[in-house]
């Protein structure tokens, strides 16, 4: 969530918005998605486990069957580069599928159908717009 000052999160500082406008140009993709995601995800929680332990770190990327096939949850935790550089791959990947930047974001945690999918979505979109509001962008 965003504080009153129009700043993100309080789990999110100057090292996480290097690596989203670092990895945001280097997949040609919004900041604003990238910091969504993480928001929604787990709020900038580094050391984050869910899906049974199958999905971790700041982004979720799932190694039990996702993206992060063939590596460890310490690994997508503790490597951060690593992370970062699967979830654009997989953001990049849905963008070139749906050519549209909220299937984009709707479908990065899967991409099938459930009653989350549009509350995801939402979120996703509705971090973007802050993200933007706070340091620039076109929004979602």
């Amino acid at each position: 969530m965003f504080g009153s000052q129009g700043s993100c999160g309080e789990m999110f500082d100057s090292n996480w918005l290097a690596l989203v406008r670092q990895y945001g140009a280097a997949f040609n993709l919004p900041e604003g998605l990238i910091y969504g995601i993480g928001e929604r995800e787990t709020g900038w929680n580094q050391w984050a486990e869910g899906d049974a332990g199958c999905s971790c770190g700041p982004l979720q990327i799932n190694w039990c069957g996702g993206a992060g096939m063939g590596y460890t949850c310490e690994q997508l935790k503790q490597d951060l580069d690593l992370s970062f550089r699967l979830a654009c791959e997989r953001l990049w990947y849905l963008y070139q599928k749906y050519a549209r930047w909220d299937l984009t974001a709707r479908y990065y945690r899967g991409e099938a159908e459930d009653q989350w999918s549009q509350p995801y979505q939402d979120d996703v979109l509705a971090n973007w717009q802050h993200y933007d509001d706070a340091y620039g962008g076109t929004g979602p």
